[in-house]
């Protein structure tokens, strides 16, 4: 090692370090200036250190500090804890230390997220008017109320009570909130319009905030989005066009307009689709990349469900082919809607009612139609499609179901078995309704039994009774349609249970004879052939717009009353 490195040199050897005189520093002109700028910033940095250090020690003996709390709410409101969060505003409060408005607003937030719509409505009262001390009567402890008393509301308080209204339909009440504003001497600003005329329940009251917003100079495009939005709910599909128009020309109602977005273009995409106008859907499709929109893969499933509703699966067909030419690739939501295009309508028909038609060339098209889908669903399956590699429960079960209706039962036991090969799993079907307390959001699941059974087999009673509505047996899974020992009765019941109507009948037992606007109804799954003619009918009988979402493809379903049942 030391012949390597060397030897190591003594202290007596080491080589003296050569000394280098500094340079004395001058007192004369700018040169002491900076020295004495120099020292003193030292000194009083010194000093700011010292009061810092003395803050943080008596911020640090406080057994239930400001900081603790705020971080314990900002960490609740992220979990969406609203228990907790109350708990702990609650908490704080007992210790002394009052809540900030901002404190307050997290917890009304997390309440926006657990959709707890009557307990935020509670906290914001209880912000506005409360004046009695924490611990009285009228204000107990361990309740939102409780937590947000004697605490001035922000614009951000009353924007959140808004919007947790209006997803819970409650559009009356969220327009009342709203107007409190104006009471209360609190400014709206382009939050609290956006939410506001998302939770209108009518045309006219959104259009009236619409120009409220536009004066106020707070109208985005968000605004004139959710306003597009409540025409469409609304059935005003024409004047949606119109109000897309303004935007186009960036004028509406004599002063100026947002231009418009993606979103946009989808929502009126759809709306036309609902109301059964798909060339106008495809026209609104080709008009985006002249506003200087790149058509995304949404819209295109937009015009794909307006193809769909208007039975054009031809059209459909050549639209996803389209859509690989033009860089955008097909989603799951895409090739699902291009195969119901091509099978949902054999697969709600019975097998018996084709053998009875009179054209055979109407059967063979039927069949045309069906060919087409098995062979778009042998193409997923040999993964021509990125984004799918292999088809999910619902796209084998809408081909198989379509197959057997048309008499292809080759054909679908054979795809039956390829089901039964594959790693797609059945997506068990569930529903979602927020109704108002205590009950709040209740999950519904298939079966005569759990919550809304009773309701549902009332409704499903007076439905069949008092119009001409009869179950869509074809609706049912291929393998339960054709086992023999199942009676009509026993699909019958089968189906009178689906989680939509049991989340319907729950909806509209909540409501009474009231004219309220009905909760969100939502389902993971698309709705079957069977529950869409249930709901057109129910639609009919009580004079109401019914409304479903599908989760998994983000579609809307309404369905309108109709002069014969």
């Amino acid at each position: 090692f030391h012949s390597l490195m060397g030897r190591r040199r003594s202290k007596a050897q080491a080589k003296p370090r050569p000394i280098i005189a500094r340079r004395p520093v001058t007192t004369s002109g700018g040169s002491r200036l900076r020295h004495q700028k120099k020292l003193s910033s030292s000194s009083s940095s010194s000093l700011l250190d010292e009061k810092k250090k003395n803050t943080k020690k008596k911020k640090n003996s406080s057994s239930y500090s400001q900081t603790t709390r705020n971080k314990r709410l900002i960490r609740l409101h992220k979990n969406v804890n609203f228990a907790e969060a109350v708990t702990t505003i609650c908490d704080a409060r007992a210790r002394g230390i009052a809540p900030t408005t901002v404190d307050c607003n997290k917890l009304l937030s997390a309440g926006v997220r657990a959709g707890l719509w009557e307990d935020v409505l509670a906290g914001l009262q209880a912000m506005r008017g409360r004046t009695e001390p924490i611990h009285s009567s009228l204000a107990p402890e361990g309740t939102a109320a409780a937590a947000c008393a004697n605490i001035t509301p922000s614009v951000v308080s009353y924007a959140v009570t808004v919007r947790v209204l209006g997803a819970a339909g409650q559009s009356v009440r969220a327009l009342e909130v709203f107007s409190w504003m104006a009471q209360d001497g609190v400014a709206p600003d382009a939050v609290a319009f956006n939410a506001a005329v998302s939770a209108c329940g009518t045309c006219a009251d959104a259009m009236r905030l619409l120009g409220e917003a536009q004066a106020a100079g707070l109208a985005d495009v968000v605004t004139f989005n959710a306003a597009l939005a409540t025409l469409a709910r609304g059935g005003e599909v024409r004047r949606a066009e119109d109000l897309l128009d303004a935007m186009t020309a960036r004028k509406h109602a004599g002063r100026a307009a947002p231009a418009p977005n993606a979103v946009s273009f989808v929502t009126l995409i759809a709306a036309l689709g609902s109301a059964g106008d798909a060339d106008r859907a495809l026209a609104l499709l080709r008009r985006m990349p002249a506003a200087g929109l790149e058509p995304s893969v949404r819209a295109h499933n937009a015009a794909l469900a307006a193809l769909e509703a208007a039975d054009r699966w031809r059209d459909a067909l050549v639209l996803l082919g389209a859509m690989a030419r033009d860089g955008v690739t097909p989603d799951g939501v895409s090739l699902r809607t291009a195969l119901y295009a091509c099978c949902a309508k054999s697969a709600g028909k019975s097998e018996e009612a084709d053998a009875d038609l009179a054209d055979a060339k109407l059967n063979a098209q039927e069949r045309e139609r069906v060919q087409r889908g098995v062979q778009l669903l042998e193409a997923i399956e040999a993964g021509r499609f990125t984004k799918v590699p292999s088809p999910d429960y619902q796209m084998f079960h809408v081909v198989i179901q379509a197959a057997g209706a048309v008499g292809m039962h080759d054909v679908a036991s054979a795809i039956s078995r390829r089901l039964m090969a594959s790693t797609a799993i059945e997506l068990r079907a569930h529903a979602l309704v927020e109704l108002p307390s205590p009950r709040g959001r209740v999950e519904l699941s298939n079966g005569p039994s759990g919550a809304g059974a009773e309701e549902c087999e009332r409704l499903v009673r007076r439905v069949r009774k008092e119009t001409q509505f009869e179950h869509v047996l074809s609706a049912l899974p291929y393998a339960f349609a054709q086992d023999a020992s199942k009676t009509d009765d026993d699909k019958c019941r089968s189906l009178a249970f689906h989680c939509e109507k049991k989340a319907l009948a729950l909806a509209l037992h909540a409501a009474g004879t009231s004219r309220v606007t009905l909760p969100r109804i939502e389902v993971n799954i698309r709705m079957c052939s069977d529950c869409q003619a249930f709901y057109a009918h129910a639609a009919t009988l009580t004079g109401r717009v019914l409304e479903c979402v599908e989760q998994q493809s983000k579609n809307t379903r309404v369905f309108h009353p109709v002069n014969k049942l």
